[in-house]
């Protein structure tokens, strides 16, 4: 069952050592679904990746799986939940973007994220930030089910999705408003072309339609505008 679609909290297993799960939330005015993604590496222990509100059912769920040593916030939006899972997995290392050290500085932050992998997760998971855009994501790589791990820096929506968040890319690609607020196309080219570099299948998006195969390919082509604007920048220099 989508995960997206129902948004019921509960994991759902895509792969070997990979669980998703996905509930709606309010935040300021709007309201929208977001997905966490739980990874457990190779010694058992759970990292969890852009938490979404714990409830005893989700908690049951997860504990069920293993210990979790890491609760990761990938971005300066995703954080809303982080506090929750720390209550109620104290012995877990909080890791954050560096700007929620300075936005949110009553959450409190184990580790600053930065383009190393920690010791933690350093010969499974690979990661990096995402230049040129104000968001201070990171994104993460998970070798062994060749999975990519996205907050906020590209969505997989639905046509019907789309629709229902104007702006929204009909597909795997950028929002509007991530489009527009883009500080330097470069850098994000750059970040674009070292994600490109991992081998990856899969996509988990905390925005959208998991990508369960092809997800290379189409994340390439999502991104493509930006090899586009390169074009006509150096045309204009010429």
């Amino acid at each position: 069952m989508d995960q997206l679609a129902c948004g019921d909290g509960r994991l759902s297993a895509l792969g070997a050592g990979v669980w998703v799960a996905s509930k709606q939330f309010t935040n300021e005015s709007f309201t929208a679904t977001s997905r966490m993604t739980v990874l457990k590496l190779a010694d058992g222990r759970l990292v969890i990746h852009s938490p979404i509100a714990l409830d005893q059912g989700l908690q049951q769920d997860v504990a069920s799986l293993g210990e979790i040593v890491a609760i990761v916030a990938p971005n300066r939006f995703h954080h809303q939940f982080v506090d929750g899972w720390r209550r109620a997995f104290p012995a877990a290392l909080v890791f954050g973007s560096p700007s929620l050290s300075i936005d949110q500085r009553d959450l409190r932050l184990d580790h600053l994220l930065n383009d190393k992998p920690p010791a933690l997760w350093v010969d499974e998971i690979e990661q990096v930030a995402v230049e040129g855009l104000p968001t201070d994501e990171f994104v993460f790589f998970h070798r062994a089910s060749r999975t990519l791990l996205v907050a906020d820096f590209a969505f997989n929506y639905t046509p019907s999705q789309a629709t229902a968040d104007p702006g929204a890319a009909d597909g795997l690609g950028p929002h509007d408003r991530h489009r527009t607020s883009i500080t330097d196309a470069e850098a994000l080219a750059r970040t674009i072309r070292h994600i490109l570099r991992w081998d990856f299948d899969r996509v988990v998006v905390s925005h959208g339609e998991v990508v369960h195969r092809n997800g290379r390919n189409l994340f390439a082509a999502g991104f493509a505008f930006l090899d586009e604007t390169h074009s006509s920048s150096q045309r204009s220099r010429g």
